[in-house]
């Protein structure tokens, strides 16, 4: 069983967010966190996957049965940020918009996570992928775990099972003992 409690809290996400050495790197963990997109799927956006009076962007995957175009809701502030980007560095409608690799985006989180004390989330180096983790989690701490909600949450994620979605529901031994003392005198 995975150990859950590697993640970070909305503070700490705001906290790497603002601590950005530029504005690319502030979207970087903006679109990882709030759209909850693995590294290699931000990477691979345009300007013409963004649906702007949708608050959509449609991120394309890889799936086993071929290309899936998968529409996550963007927040307001994100998506302004974006298109301005997008403005600033004139970038064409089919043109990727952020033109780096995948170790870099690694980078850039480790030295941001650096500068905000957070080196470790858990037992392991704060790394991309933690920010899709530690949306999920933070969904279902703040009450999206009714099986509606788990199933948007499953939306936005592109699971194809909602038992690999599930996996949110799993709460760390803390977690279990702080219930139970609450409803077991």
């Amino acid at each position: 069983m995975k150990d859950i409690r590697g993640y970070l809290t909305e503070d700490q996400v705001i906290m790497l967010i603002n601590n950005a050495d530029s504005l690319r790197d502030e979207l970087l963990i903006r679109l990882m966190y709030y759209c909850a997109r693995r590294v290699s799927e931000v990477l691979k956006i345009t300007p013409h996957n963004i649906i702007a009076n949708e608050r959509i962007i449609i991120f394309p995957l890889e799936k086993k049965k071929g290309k899936v175009l998968l529409r996550v809701p963007v927040n307001q502030e994100t998506l302004k940020k974006l298109l301005y980007y997008i403005k600033i560095k004139k970038i064409g409608p089919k043109t990727r918009i952020f033109k780096i690799k995948r170790v870099q985006v690694y980078n850039i989180i480790r030295r941001i996570g650096k500068k905000c004390g957070i080196e470790k989330v858990g037992e392991k180096w704060i790394h991309p992928h933690v920010l899709r983790h530690s949306f999920c989690i933070n969904w279902v701490k703040k009450g999206g775990s009714s099986q509606e909600e788990m199933r948007k949450l499953q939306m936005i994620l592109g699971h194809a099972n909602i038992a690999t979605t599930m996996f949110y529901l799993q709460f760390s031994p803390i977690e279990v003992r702080s219930s139970y003392d609450k409803y077991i005198k």
